[in-house]
């Protein structure tokens, strides 16, 4: 991998971050794009639950279709976020020891398996689409998302890709 000088660190939109008085190797080509859009579906997964648990308690049907809309937006990022990954597993070899290990990768396809059977659970009428399995199945959702951001604790951005320290 080539690196080049540069007297500042980059974030991933190339916009400057901070001047340091001593350069630091700064590869081109950039961080894995599938990183900014994980929390994009990570956290509709996480606010699924929260509305689960307020409709249970409430029975309110603003809370279930608060759900079914947030699974919607989960669902979306969610399989954009995996075929970014993809795609950069496969084609792109500059970051390609950046990616975190499989086991996030599998982690975060089963979170998003169960959030879209809990898509098609939270489809059927009122309390029996949230409670009990819709309940059930945003909990496994979140634990299973818990497990891959644990798995992908190693850091996504090195010092050679210009972050601080990571």
């Amino acid at each position: 991998m080539e690196f080049t000088r540069f007297p500042y660190t980059f974030l991933q939109a190339g916009l400057v971050f901070m001047a340091s008085s001593h350069s630091l190797p700064v590869a081109i080509g950039g961080p894995p794009l599938y990183a900014g859009v994980v929390p994009f579906a990570t956290v509709p997964f996480i606010l699924v639950l929260v509305s689960d648990i307020v409709y249970w308690r409430t029975s309110n049907l603003f809370w279930q279709h608060a759900s079914e809309w947030l699974l919607l937006a989960a669902s979306v990022m969610g399989g954009i976020a995996i075929a970014l990954f993809l795609l950069e597993a496969l084609f792109r070899r500059s970051i390609r020891p950046l990616l975190p290990g499989w086991s996030a990768a599998v982690l975060f396809g089963a979170a998003y398996a169960v959030g879209i059977v809990n898509n098609f659970v939270h489809a059927r009428d009122g309390w029996t689409g949230v409670v009990f399995l819709g309940l059930g199945l945003s909990i496994a959702t979140v634990v299973l998302l818990v497990l891959s951001a644990l798995a992908r604790r190693a850091p996504v951005y090195r010092r050679e890709l210009g972050a601080l320290h990571a």
